[in-house]
């Protein structure tokens, strides 16, 4: 719940200037991408495709920030001893 409201505020903070730049990001990416990884790259950033049957219009809605794994355990640190009683 606390990720989600400190993602809540820095979204507010982003200028059309800084979304400008994000694409600019992505266009690099794509173009630097293999043809093969283009399916990969579009799946990770596209949330949603909605298509308006009368119209054949299409809103596609974008998903930017970090990419939930699923895990949320911290990885291990190696060996440490556990303090004598």
């Amino acid at each position: 719940m606390e990720a989600e409201k400190n993602h809540t505020r820095a979204l507010k903070g982003i200028s059309a200037e800084d979304v400008k730049r994000m694409f600019r990001g992505i266009s690099v990416e794509i173009s630097s991408t293999a043809p093969e990884g283009l399916a990969d790259f579009i799946r990770e950033i596209v949330e949603r495709v909605t298509l308006d049957a009368s119209s054949f219009e299409a809103v596609i809605s974008l998903r930017f920030g970090p990419q939930k794994s699923g895990v949320l355990l911290a990885s291990p640190r190696g060996f440490e001893p556990r303090l004598s009683p």
